[in-house]
Order: C-alpha cells, then sequence, then structure tokens
C-alpha cells in the first residue's frame, strides 16, 4: 500500500517511517505527526485485559480502511477507535460475501451489474450551472472533469473465472450466472490478457476470481 502512495507522489517520507512495524512503533507513529501512516489493524493490539490508550484527540485524522467488511468490528476496531476517538473513518471492501454471511452489495450479487451511468453528471449545462455555488468549479476545471468522466464511460471491465468442473451450476445455486463471463473468456478477440496488455484497449479493469494463467506484465 505504501508504494501505491509513493508512486503517486503523495507520500514522500520513506516507509520505515511512516510504516508500522510493531505495535508500540504504531503507537508512536500515531502520535508523532506524519501526513500518512500506513499499518495492518492488527497492530492494534494490546494485552488481554487491557484498554487501548487513547493517542491523540485531533479531528483532522481520517483512517481508510481497505478489506472492511472483515475487520471494521469487534477488538481491533474498537482499539483503533480508543486510540484515535475524533477521526474521521472510512471503509472499501471489494468483497462480495457468500449467502449466511450477509450481503454487502445486493444488487451486484443479484447480477444487476455496475452502474457506469455519468449522464447526469458529464452534461455541461448540469457542470455550469454549480459552477460558482455548488461545486465551485471553474470552466478549465469542468472540462477537465467531463474528459474524466468520458474515459470511465468509455472503460470496459471483465471478471476472470479460471474454468472447472461444474463450475456454472455451483455459481447458479449461488445465484450467479457466470455463462456472459465464461463466453467473453473463450470467444473473445483478442484475447482478453492481451486486450489487457494494451495500453490503448478500453478493457482497463479486471475482476479476477480465480487463477488467471501464470500472471502477466500490464502496463497502467
Amino acid at each position: 500500500m505504501y508504494k501505491n502512495f509513493a508512486y503517486a507522489g503523495a507520500v514522500t517520507e520513506p516507509e520505515k517511517e511512516v510504516r508500522a512495524n510493531s505495535a508500540e512503533h504504531l503507537k508512536l507513529l500515531l502520535q508523532e505527526n506524519h501526513r500518512y501512516v500506513f499499518t495492518l489493524i492488527q497492530k492494534f493490539r494490546i494485552e488481554k485485559g487491557q484498554i487501548y490508550p487513547q493517542l491523540s484527540q485531533r479531528s483532522d485524522i481520517i483512517v481508510i480502511a481497505d478489506e472492511a467488511h472483515r475487520s471494521q468490528y469487534d477488538t481491533f476496531a474498537l482499539n483503533m477507535r480508543n486510540a484515535l476517538p475524533n477521526a474521521a473513518f472510512i471503509g472499501f471492501t471489494g468483497t462480495p460475501l457468500m449467502a449466511g454471511e450477509g450481503l454487502n452489495s445486493p444488487p451486484f450479487q443479484q447480477g444487476e451489474g455496475l452502474n457506469t451511468n455519468f449522464n447526469s453528471l458529464n452534461s455541461p449545462p448540469s457542470l455550469a450551472g454549480k459552477g460558482a455555488g455548488g461545486l465551485g468549479l471553474s470552466e478549465f476545471e469542468i472540462k477537465k472533469l467531463q474528459k474524466q468522466i468520458r474515459y470511465m464511460e468509455s472503460t470496459d471491465m471483465a471478471v476472470i473465472i479460471s474454468q472447472s468442473q461444474g463450475e456454472t451450476a455451483a455459481f447458479a445455486n449461488k445465484g450467479l450466472d457466470i455463462t456472459p463471463h465464461r463466453k467473453r473468456i473463450v470467444n473473445e478477440a483478442p484475447a482478453l490478457d492481451e486486450k489487457f496488455k494494451d495500453a490503448e484497449n478500453p478493457l482497463r479493469i479486471v475482476f479476477v476470481c480465480a487463477m488467471w494463467i501464470t500472471g502477466f506484465d500490464a502496463p497502467n
């Protein structure tokens, strides 16, 4: 995770200075003044029977948690909130839970897919009308945003599921139809992996649900 932020130029401090290497190191980092701190939630651990100490009262701290469907409950999550009682918390997850575990996104589970309709945002009058007041965007910023939206709308996505015996029926029993995804893997020309390697191809997002050959290099 640190490398992603570093490559984007968001973090400039050396990794060893902002990535917690132990539970005690994390406590130290959270009491210092760093723009970013990186850690696994397990480092918010304490000895049994203890209460995690408050480390900062600041209200300008934002905690971004990945895999939030598993991490943001129980002891570690409570410890995090005891440490940073005034922080804001944002959780992300891309993992749909199966039957019996609850559903993170019922519409996606039911096969309705992803809504990538940005037309309401892409309309110049809609954006321009909010320029000075609502969004506070300049004409240049509006055009830049419209360009980004068009790029997003042109982006193709695919789901990769490795072939196995009885897989279609197995997924159907869970209420999921993988037939369209299987057809793309088998029949697409050029092949999906070739499209994904091509920086000019609109196939830019791939959800790999099971092994996709042995891996390969693809441009960003």
